[in-house]
């Protein structure tokens, strides 16, 4: 058992870039960063998705304040 190689750090990265602008989207969302955390993993990431396509966003609760 030797240090972690190169291609460890690489797969690390690949799996930790779709996290950081999901982690901004969440936040945008009026939700916790961490549920960007959520794109790491395969089926989570899918569940995720689905909850922020159909989530009521900030935006959309603005919109509806000044709509009434």
């Amino acid at each position: 058992m030797g240090a972690l190689s190169i291609w460890h750090w690489v797969i690390v990265l690949l799996l930790l870039i779709p996290a950081w602008p999901a982690w901004q989207i969440a936040k945008r969302a009026g939700l916790s960063g961490a549920w960007g955390l959520l794109m790491i993993f395969p089926v989570a990431n899918l569940i995720a998705v689905w909850l922020f396509a159909f989530l009521s966003w900030p935006v959309d609760r603005h919109s509806e304040i000044r709509a009434n």
